[in-house]
């Protein structure tokens, strides 16, 4: 999907998934962006919110990154958003694909060890009532 919101063709369809991690990733896991290396060369990414173009490169902190400017993510995305909505009130192959995948998604299994533990917690555990 991210994907989507990048401008078509290269470089976009070659690295938009290691950009997608290291703004994914490095949110979710570290509150920051990651970095991207390639031949010894270090690119930051700067979220922008209004002003600076979109996908332009910038010198910031003596650093050089590439700008993700968010009003034209968020665009791109309602615009995806709209597209998939139409999809899935146009196909009912879509809307069955769709509505498997979300069942799908509603849980998650565990094994082994794990489900040991979970086991034990809820035949052992403290009871409550609310």
């Amino acid at each position: 999907m991210f994907k989507n919101l990048l401008p078509p063709g290269s470089p976009y369809e070659v690295i938009s998934k290691t950009l997608y991690e290291a703004l994914r990733n490095g949110l979710v896991h570290g509150y920051d962006t990651k970095e991207i290396v390639f031949d010894g060369t270090s690119i930051g990414l700067m979220i922008a919110w209004k002003d600076t173009p979109h996908l332009s490169v910038v010198t910031h902190g003596g650093k050089q990154c590439l700008v993700l400017n968010v009003q034209v993510l968020s665009d791109r995305l309602s615009y995806e958003i709209e597209k998939f909505r139409e999809q899935l009130k146009q196909s009912p192959e879509a809307r069955d694909k769709f509505f498997t995948a979300c069942r799908r998604d509603e849980r998650k299994e565990v094994h082994g060890a794990e489900a040991s533990e979970w086991r034990s917690m809820m035949t052992s555990g403290p009871r409550t009532s609310n």
